[in-house]
């Protein structure tokens, strides 16, 4: 399907993929990141308004990237302040509340500045104008100012120190499809490439059922918090997962055998552990479906409405 220099190009690309991706783990590993903010209440509210306003699927993904990361430095920075100002734990607790009162009440502004700030890194689609955010938020129900919005963005900005080259795994998934593709004669990339998108927003949506399953028995509890936590930053595993249930869900676009080979070599990951990451995706599916929540193959429909 590519040439051989673009297939180097890719090849280079995953590495460079993969150095970040055991650099985050290693941070994981030290507890400097958490992912609590893939909560599905945000995820799906993040989906719902890059729907409305027609972003790619790179856009959903990288704004909750961007939104958890900033989450969870606001929130940290915030509590080490409460705690450093507060002399018995009364007064902690009262203070503590009040912040957690006013970071609900902004949460559906950050999460527009993150929709703002990911649409501009997009190679695709338009950016989220100021007056498009405010007509949004106002539709939501929120008045806030375009002055008011420059500045929460500005705000997420420095409380990522400037640092928005977040990569979401959806970077992963794409580059790993590419390569397969490369090397497999019949690939409909299209087609699972679709499946993949929608495989990864169920995950997003169940993100911590699906880590949490992965790991059965008997855990100490602070000893399995830390393996999940280690888990959800390995963003080639994810990848490598969503990528083998999408060619278990097209049979007639590829061959399967083939397939999991060239993932398993590219992702250097044994395929009975792509396998295994799988099953735990199909068991949330038919968990979420007696639950009554979307099943993968209606969810693309829908969000196209």
């Amino acid at each position: 399907m590519y040439g051989p220099n673009a297939a180097e190009d890719l090849e280079e690309h995953l590495a460079i993929l993969g150095k970040e991706n055991l650099n985050r783990i290693r941070a994981a590993n030290e507890r400097k990141i958490s992912g609590y903010f893939f909560d599905r209440r945000c995820v799906e509210f993040i989906f719902m308004a890059c729907d409305h306003f027609h972003f790619t699927p790179d856009v959903r993904f990288a704004t909750v990237c961007l939104f958890d990361a900033f989450m969870t430095l606001h929130v940290n920075s915030l509590w080490r302040y409460v705690d450093e100002n507060c002399r018995t734990e009364e007064a902690f607790l009262k203070d503590w509340s009040a912040v957690e009162t006013k970071l609900s009440g902004q949460v559906v502004l950050r999460v527009v500045s993150c929709i703002q700030i990911a649409s501009k890194l997009s190679a695709y689609g338009t950016q989220l104008t100021v007056a498009s955010a405010k007509d949004f938020l106002q539709h939501m129900g929120f008045c806030y100012t375009e002055e008011q919005i420059l500045k929460t963005e500005l705000r997420v900005l420095k409380t990522l120190n400037y640092d928005v080259s977040i990569r979401s795994p959806l970077a992963y998934v794409s580059t790993l499809l590419r390569l397969i593709a490369n090397d497999v004669q019949q690939f409909g990339f299209q087609s699972i490439s679709t499946t993949c998108q929608d495989v990864l927003s169920f995950v997003f949506m169940q993100w911590d059922e699906i880590f949490e399953s992965i790991l059965p028995g008997p855990i100490a509890d602070q000893e399995k918090k830390q393996k999940i936590a280690t888990l959800k930053a390995d963003y080639m595993l994810l990848a490598g997962g969503v990528v083998a249930s999408a060619i278990e869900l097209s049979p007639d676009l590829c061959n399967e055998p083939s397939a999991l080979l060239s993932l398993s070599k590219r992702c250097s990951i044994p395929v009975e552990k792509l396998k295994d990451f799988r099953a735990n995706v199909k068991n949330s599916v038919f968990k979420a479906k007696k639950s009554n929540m979307q099943p993968i193959e209606q969810r693309s429909s829908v969000t196209k409405k």
